[in-house]
């Protein structure tokens, strides 16, 4: 939408009232200026000299040490409503205001691809934050919300639902900032390369303005005795931890956040006291949290995991969520998922340990026949899941991603050796996993579940064809636009890198030196 008022417009009625124009230091002070020259009287009365009328403000030189800034940022924080009262006496009205300006931006538009382009609400210093909130709130129940309902279409989870705008005054700070930081993240990525690149600009700022003021948010919280160790509190840093590994602020900070989560969860008895709450909101945060916790111990450094709890807990809380259906964010098999646990738990336990022992090598060999013992078909037969077709494809994908981890991460600690029938089955789940994905990638009801299957096939692909590398590359480069989020960018990177020096170093550990985690 246009603003109605255009540039040339405003120039042109300014040039004919120049002689109106008041004078800056009343401009400053929000006073009626009487117009006198070539100084006026109101700067006279105040004591203050009259900097003029001039189309430029005149610099104004200030003594040592007497310096004082107020950015915009700054000034947008002082005039934001901080408390659950202000929250509670502007949501209503907020909201009636937003969503009608949205709807009526939504028929001027001709579909979806224009969408980014339209400022809904003009730019301007008065902007609240939480007009930022309902707008984001909207645009999940519209945008995002009928796109995630593709879970339900392959395992029925009752926690997959739009987000109500009439309880946002219950919810803390921390997430309503933390929403907007996602929202905003996925518009940017969604649209990346077709938007207007001052609009993107634009984005990145309120998106960092309000991640600075979920920081904020989450700090007072977490200062509080009350709130500390709430499930509000939880469930917070989970949405943040998200909307950290959407975005490229994952290089340095996702582990804090994952760390501190792990810290109040022991401080609330531990994962298993909290697993067997009758909240069934509990559940879905521990989940969440065990869910990065694996995959981001798969793409770290065996000497640098993180410490969740015994693996055996862990197996035995995921079987768990499965049965309760909050864990269809993977849409793994909990074979599958099971044998990750256990590769991350070997890996561990062995970079602790100067000598290795036989029974390492016959752990890791139990893993192996495991894996390759698993059957997709039959395990889609014996679980009465819908879409069957879409659930073997997504379980092929998972089986030889996971083998391929296996083998490449154990051949790295020399648990299983560099033999040709272990590259035979390498080469095999490696061809296989390249021909599963490329149905999957074309199947918008799988994309979102098969990112770190594609990460792995780009590890494999430093030791296959240029043709391969450039698929996965343009697939992850896809990806981000259609999930919208930076993750998929920034596992590009991370496999060119790889690329580069795949002629010296193969392996797994080789690829991910450093703790990251890929998770949509």
């Amino acid at each position: 939408m246009e603003s109605s008022f255009t540039v040339s417009t405003v120039a042109a009625a300014s040039k004919d009232d120049n002689h109106k124009r008041q004078c800056w230091e009343c401009l400053r002070r929000r006073l009626v200026c009487d117009f006198a020259r070539p100084g006026c009287k109101k700067c006279q009365t105040h004591g203050a000299e009259c900097p003029g009328y001039g189309e430029k403000k005149p610099l104004k030189w200030l003594a040592p040490g007497k310096v004082k800034s107020r950015t915009r940022k700054q000034a947008l924080v002082k005039r934001t409503p901080h408390t659950s009262h202000d929250l509670e006496k502007c949501t209503v009205a907020l909201t009636a205001i937003t969503i009608n300006e949205l709807k009526a931006a939504e028929e001027m538009m001709e579909g979806w691809e224009g969408w980014a382009d339209v400022e809904f609400v003009p730019r301007n210093e008065l902007r609240s934050d939480l007009l930022d909130v309902v707008q984001a709130v909207y645009y999940f129940n519209e945008y995002i919300y009928p796109e995630a309902k593709d879970i339900n279409e392959l395992a029925q989870n009752p926690f997959v639902t739009n987000f109500p705008v009439q309880l946002l005054h219950l919810m803390p700070p921390s997430i309503h900032h933390s929403v907007v930081c996602y929202i905003l993240g996925y518009r940017i990525h969604h649209t990346l390369g077709d938007a207007n690149q001052v609009m993107v600009r634009d984005q990145y700022s309120r998106m960092y303005h309000h991640r600075g003021r979920a920081i904020r948010s989450l700090t007072e919280e977490l200062n509080e005795e009350k709130s500390r160790m709430s499930d509000a509190t939880l469930a917070s840093i989970v949405l943040f931890l998200c909307s950290e590994l959407q975005q490229q602020a994952q290089l340095h900070n996702w582990r804090y956040h994952l760390d501190g989560l792990g810290k109040l969860v022991s401080m609330r008895g531990g994962y298993m006291k909290l697993a067997s709450s009758p909240r069934p909101e509990m559940n879905v945060i521990l989940a969440f949290f065990m869910i990065i916790g694996v995959y981001a111990n798969t793409t770290s450094p065996p000497t640098d995991q993180i410490t969740l709890l015994p693996h055996t807990d862990m197996m035995h809380l995921m079987n768990g969520f499965y049965q309760k259906n909050v864990f269809p964010n993977t849409l793994c098999a909990p074979a599958l998922f099971t044998s990750t646990i256990k590769i991350n738990d070997l890996r561990a336990r062995l970079a602790a340990i100067p000598v290795l022992d036989d029974s390492y090598r016959q752990e890791a060999e139990n893993i192996l026949e495991e894996l390759e013992g698993f059957s997709p078909e039959e395990w889609v037969a014996a679980s009465d899941t819908k879409a069957p077709n879409e659930w073997i494809l997504i379980s092929t994908i998972h089986q030889s991603a996971v083998m391929i981890f296996c083998i490449s991460s154990f051949q790295c600690l020399s648990l299983l050796p560099q033999s040709k029938a272990m590259e035979s089955k390498r080469t095999f789940h490696g061809d296989r996993l390249i021909l599963s994905l490329t149905k999957g990638v074309a199947k918008r009801n799988v994309e979102r579940f098969i990112m770190w299957p594609l990460v792995v096939a780009g590890m494999e692909a430093g030791n296959r064809s240029a043709a391969m590398r450039t698929w996965v590359h343009n697939s992850l480069r896809d990806m981000s636009k259609h999930l919208g989020s930076s993750s998929p960018l920034l596992a590009r990177d991370v496999l060119m890198k790889f690329w580069d020096n795949a002629a010296e170093k193969k392996g797994w550990d080789d690829c991910f030196d450093r703790p990251l985690a890929f998770m949509i």
